[in-house]
């Protein structure tokens, strides 16, 4: 009593002198925590036990106390409480479980997410593997079940299935465990995750649909169908244009739609596509396509780019359409015209082509030779400039009474126009929604 204590420094010092007081008085101390600061100045924890000892007169005649070094214990149990709570970090962060099954206690381990995910608490849940086997769905169990063979060899496993939530709806889920063997290679347990993949499921399955969907339309629609990638080559093709071409679709990727284009047009549908990919916009031409028996028909060409989420081309979509009708009818509308110019620039009498308001639309050399008005001065509704003024009226009656009215009959007047008399006949060619269209009209010298 009263000696010195050894390794106590100065803070350390009350701390000391008001344990030896207490133990003094009879008081007993075991496993306090505090420190000490060992020679070369460094501190270290330590467990500390003190008890007094008393003398035959009963009254405490010495101080026994015990200083146990926990430095390395109170480390490692910080360790692992660090450990702990970023492994609790880690499960608040996905949407699923963790979970271990003792195959010998036939006891089991589920993490706090199981609340999150079928909306149980993990106490409220029956530790025990038959618990979760009874949630999961009748058909996925019969199909996991016949998997069981397959991992007695096995070291990792995977699968996909559905479990009940409390709410009786289902929840898909993903799983993967690894197997824990003994020395005698016998499992003894399962450590593994289970995750919460509904919305995939529901996102991969609605993609199916639409994919099924765009099958649908590009394989019912009368175009040819195809799409590219960012630098224009093929990806994929309908079947109408591998039954037009006679392609398969590797032969379509592997020699492009140049294959197949008329060489005459080829340039400028290759002008067209790169102007449209450097620039992004939609993509339109007129070119002919060899069909399979080495016949080419012509084609309008249309395509559009299709952007992915930041904005930027991803791929491009795009259809040919037959219009080899359509230029066979342009050609003979163009033979037909010409053929009525000639005619009409060679008869003996001025011809001329209204709309059903008098606007004028062509007029035959014969009247520029007569009138002496130019093709600008005369069309529109400049022909009226060289009608005389005694004749306009009678002649515009005439013709809004036959022509405009719809009658398909032929009219006639006559009018001076200059210093010649003429005699107008004309007839109405053709009628949409009721209205006169367009008028021919002979003035006969």
């Amino acid at each position: 009593m009263g000696r010195p204590i050894p390794i106590v420094s100065q803070e350390q010092l009350n701390e000391c002198l008001q344990l030896r007081e207490a133990t003094a008085r009879g008081e007993t101390f075991l496993g306090m925590e505090t420190y000490r600061q060992k020679q070369d100045g460094s501190k270290v924890i330590v467990s500390l036990s003190a008890a007094p000892l008393y003398g035959d007169n009963g009254s405490v005649s010495e101080i026994v106390v015990i200083f146990q070094d926990i430095t390395a214990q109170k480390r490692a149990e910080a360790a692992l409480r660090q450990l702990n709570e970023r492994f609790q970090a880690a499960m608040q962060a996905v949407d699923g479980i963790v979970f271990e099954w003792n195959l010998p206690e036939n006891s089991v381990y589920r993490s706090e997410g199981l609340f999150q995910l079928l909306g149980v608490k993990p106490e409220d849940a029956d530790p025990t593997r038959e618990w979760w086997a009874d949630r999961i769905h009748p058909d996925d169990l019969i199909y996991l079940q016949s998997k069981l063979a397959s991992l007695a060899s096995a070291d990792r496993y995977q699968d996909e299935y559905r479990v009940r939530h409390q709410d009786g709806s289902w929840v898909d889920v993903w799983e993967r465990g690894c197997l824990q063997r003994d020395e005698q290679g016998k499992i003894i347990a399962v450590v593994g995750f289970t995750t919460n993949i509904t919305d995939r499921k529901l996102a991969l399955s609605q993609l199916q649909e639409s994919e099924e969907r765009y099958r649908y339309l590009v394989e019912s629609i009368p175009q040819l169908v195809w799409t590219a990638g960012i630098q224009g080559n093929l990806l994929d093709v309908n079947q109408r244009w591998s039954t037009y071409t006679g392609q398969t679709l590797a032969e379509v990727q592997a020699q492009g739609w140049q294959a197949i284009v008329h060489p005459e047009d080829l340039p400028e549908l290759g002008a067209c596509w790169r102007a449209a990919q450097q620039t992004g916009s939609d993509y339109q031409a007129e070119g002919r396509l060899r069909r399979c028996d080495g016949t080419y028909r012509w084609h309008l060409h249309q395509a559009i780019p299709i952007a992915g989420e930041c904005g930027q081309i991803i791929k491009w979509f795009g259809t040919a359409t037959d219009i080899q009708d359509r230029k066979q009818a342009e050609a003979a509308l163009r033979d037909s015209e010409e053929q009525f110019r000639n005619l009409a620039d060679n008869a003996p009498f001025m011809v001329w082509v209204t709309d059903p308001t008098g606007y004028c639309t062509y007029l035959s050399q014969s009247w520029y030779e007569f009138t002496g008005q130019t093709e600008a001065s005369s069309l529109g509704f400049g022909w009226l400039k060289v009608t005389h003024p005694e004749d306009c009226e009678s002649a515009e009656r005439a013709f809004w009474q036959r022509t405009i009215a719809g009658n398909r009959s032929a009219w006639s007047t006559a009018c001076g126009a200059l210093t010649a008399s003429i005699f107008g006949r004309s007839m109405l060619l053709a009628r949409d929604l009721g209205l006169a269209v367009n008028t021919k009209v002979m003035w006969v010298r």
